[in-house]
């Protein structure tokens, strides 16, 4: 067992880890917990695998952040912003206002896979936060890749650029299935995510 974390030694995971942290930072109540549940469920639907050509978690976490971010439930920062690209290694966790919504929590998760069956078009958007406005596959020429999720800062990189077909359809399946049984029973759907320990 032990504790499974990952390591960087180049400039650009600090930086997109200081990235992610800030939005994190300005929208802990709102991300914490959708973040958790989307790479749980992930996990337990064995498609966080970025080895064998599934998603990473970064990737997921970019993508929910695409999604609130066209929503307008979140606001866009800027890449150009400073960041704190070497936190305090003494740094408390992130503090919490103790008013989470859970309906609203509810809501922003199960639209997730809405926005990931129906309405993103996979054949020609791209995944990205570098900038608010709309990027297509066109634009970068990424037409060959199934899905095209950038980099923020490295903009020649698709995080998701193992996910070949095959991975690519199981992918769509597992997230409409996960909207089927949302749709069914969406509380028990939640509940067997937090509540239930997962399979090693």
């Amino acid at each position: 067992d032990g504790i499974h974390f990952d390591m960087s030694l180049a400039f650009g995971g600090v930086r997109n880890s200081a990235l992610v942290r800030q939005y994190v930072k300005t929208n802990t109540d709102l991300l914490r917990p959708l973040a958790f549940m989307l790479i749980e469920w992930s996990k337990r639907q064995c498609i966080n695998d970025n080895r064998n050509g599934y998603f990473s978690s970064y990737t997921l976490i970019l993508m929910l952040l695409y999604y609130l971010l066209r929503l307008q439930v979140i606001e866009h920062i800027s890449i150009a912003n400073p960041l704190d690209s070497i936190p305090d290694p003494l740094a408390q966790p992130l503090e919490t206002s103790n008013v989470v919504d859970p309906v609203k929590i509810g809501n922003l998760f199960h639209g997730w896979f809405v926005f990931y069956s129906d309405v993103f078009d996979y054949g020609a958007e791209v995944v990205t936060i570098r900038t608010a406005a709309r990027v297509t596959k066109a634009y970068k020429k990424w037409e060959a890749f199934t899905l095209a999720v950038e980099d923020p800062y490295e903009t020649h990189l698709n995080t998701a650029r193992r996910i070949d077909k095959v991975q690519f359809d199981a992918i769509r399946r597992t997230i409409r299935l996960g909207l089927d049984r949302l749709r069914e029973n969406g509380e028990q759907f939640v509940l067997d995510i937090i509540g239930r320990p997962r399979s090693t």
